[in-house]
């Protein structure tokens, strides 16, 4: 199924909690498990997420997050 998107369009909340949580190198099932939703949602919301923000992959997100300002590269704790 193809997501039908431009690149550049902001992310919905959804959109980004699980972006965010992907960038913390958590698992699809780990991210589904914590928001009580199925792993095909995560799927779907990565799918469009990917679409938005033109990249393909887990890490091209991460570092599109990391420029947007949304995740520090530096990790505490």
């Amino acid at each position: 199924m193809a997501v039908r998107t431009a690149p550049g369009l902001p992310l919905t909340g959804r959109e980004m909690e699980i972006a965010l949580l992907v960038a913390d190198g958590l698992t699809d099932r780990q991210v589904a498990s914590r928001l009580c939703i199925s792993e095909r949602t995560v799927h779907a919301h990565l799918r469009t997420a990917y679409a938005k923000t033109g990249t393909g992959t887990r890490t091209r997100l991460t570092i599109w997050l990391i420029r947007q300002g949304q995740v520090s590269t530096f990790r505490t704790g």
